[in-house]
């Protein structure tokens, strides 16, 4: 690996799941431009050695790990391979996320314990998991919310939004009984594009248009530039008294509607 960044981030430490696209991969560089060393974790090596690629050819730090969220096993083996090769953990990015889109009634136990799997059992799995690595340093979590469980109108997203609300709290939990282990943690709510959003906007233009007619900046924002640099500057030594709250990186869409 190429020397460090110089940054506010400078020998620090990022675990980010769902590192291999959309907005982890914007998350995981704009951590690494900042000056952390950056465990990119997620289910295809491929794509995440092209973010470590990418992160390296910029100058900063990265491996890449084969983690699958769901797995109590394959996440003992990622925060292993941090403990042995890294030697420290200072930010937790829980952004891996499965998605299943039914109405209630049509909406199966597998689509349910998938979504339920993959989002706040894996968070919480995370989270008690890393505490140890977390709290040497006061460390700092970041656990992904949607604007799903803020819309009441919103529909056929019932599990996936269930998921989210859990997640929830289990960020402001964490943030009331680790506060004293220093660690902070964060609710973030994005709205950014990614591929999955790109083929809805081939697949449905004109729903793809009033969604983003929702949004008051008028665009979705960019993974790297509007997520990952937000999360960098509260992952650093700016933002320390700040803990256990919701940011909303949307562009306005859910608050301002």
């Amino acid at each position: 690996m190429t020397a460090q960044h110089d940054g506010p981030l400078r020998g620090r430490a990022a675990l980010v799941t769902g590192a291999g696209a959309g907005i982890g991969r914007g998350v995981a560089l704009a951590l690494a431009s900042a000056g952390a060393t950056v465990v990119a974790a997620g289910r295809t090596r491929s794509t995440l050695d092209g973010v470590v690629a990418e992160i390296v050819r910029r100058g900063g730090r990265a491996l890449a790990v084969r983690c699958d969220v769901r797995d109590l096993d394959s996440i003992t083996q990622c925060l292993g391979v941090i403990r042995d090769e890294v030697g420290k953990l200072d930010t937790l990015v829980n952004n891996a996320q499965t998605y299943r889109h039914a109405a209630l009634l049509e909406a199966t136990d597998d689509d349910l314990a998938d979504t339920w799997a993959s989002g706040p059992q894996a968070v919480f799995r995370l989270m008690r998991l890393a505490h140890p690595l977390l709290a040497a340093d006061g460390g700092v979590i970041f656990n992904f919310g949607s604007g799903v469980q803020l819309d009441p109108s919103d529909s056929f997203h019932g599990t996936y939004a269930a998921a989210k609300n859990a997640i929830g709290a289990l960020t402001r939990t964490a943030a009331v009984e680790w506060g004293k282990d220093g660690i902070r943690t964060f609710l973030i709510v994005p709205a950014a594009e990614s591929d999955q959003l790109a083929a809805f906007r081939t697949r449905d233009p004109e729903r793809y248009a009033a969604m983003l007619g929702r949004v008051p900046l008028g665009r979705f924002g960019d993974p790297e530039v509007d997520i990952g640099r937000p999360i960098a500057w509260l992952a650093g030594p700016e933002a320390t008294f700040m803990t256990g709250t919701t940011i909303m990186l949307d562009g306005g869409q859910m608050y301002l509607r």
